[in-house]
């Protein structure tokens, strides 16, 4: 998902940024507390590049932006949102680590079963396609 969009947005894909620092269990039998439990402090992030935060000077030397944080915003994207656990934990890792925007995307959104819409068998009908496929 992420090369497909970094081709239709012109953006890269910066894999080295975030990496697990730990194994989690699967989440699909998990609550939402048991989710964010599983998953907190499972990221590691790194740093941003120094020259992030720096801004130049007429001279051509580089000082410290004052009081504000500067930098690339960095777009994570994950292919379904359930309770947004594992976006939750690794924004954090990414905050921790300087990065200044952490914004996310996601393609699907999980509903609660009580909220599915299925026909009274439990069997899902049909596929109907939104927008262009």
């Amino acid at each position: 998902i992420a090369r497909a969009l970094s081709a239709r947005w012109q953006l890269p894909v910066w894999e080295h940024v975030l990496g697990r620092s730990r194994d989690t269990r699967s989440q699909t039998s998990l609550s939402p507390g048991e989710r964010r439990s599983n998953v907190s402090g499972a990221f590691v992030a790194a740093a941003p590049p120094p020259t992030f935060g720096k801004r130049e000077t007429g001279s051509g030397k580089r000082t410290a932006t004052a009081g504000k944080r500067r930098g690339p915003s960095v777009i994570l994207v994950d292919d379904v949102l359930t309770t947004g656990a594992t976006l939750a934990a690794a924004a954090s890792a990414l905050e921790g680590a300087g990065w200044p925007t952490v914004s996310a995307v996601t393609f699907a959104r999980a509903l609660p079963f009580a909220r599915r819409a299925t026909e009274g068998d439990g069997s899902v009908g049909a596929l109907v396609a939104v927008g262009a496929t």
